[in-house]
């Protein structure tokens, strides 16, 4: 059996979610915790389930869609 990466993804605190990422200013921070620029996860996952995730579960789910 094998096993074949078709892609990547990663919530991060750039904006890296859509595809203005590359034209944007990257952003600088300045103290030791950062927060994640969130995309609008109701474009990717339905809204009943949205509401029972957590926000670490939401990332991951739609890091790996």
């Amino acid at each position: 059996m094998g096993v074949f990466i078709k892609g990547t993804g990663l919530i991060s605190p750039q904006k890296t979610f859509d595809d203005s990422f590359l034209g944007e200013k990257t952003l600088s921070f300045n103290s030791n915790r950062m927060n994640c620029c969130e995309p609008d996860y109701s474009l990717f996952i339905d809204a009943k389930q949205i509401r029972r995730m957590s926000k670490v579960i939401k990332m991951g789910v739609f890091s790996s869609m």
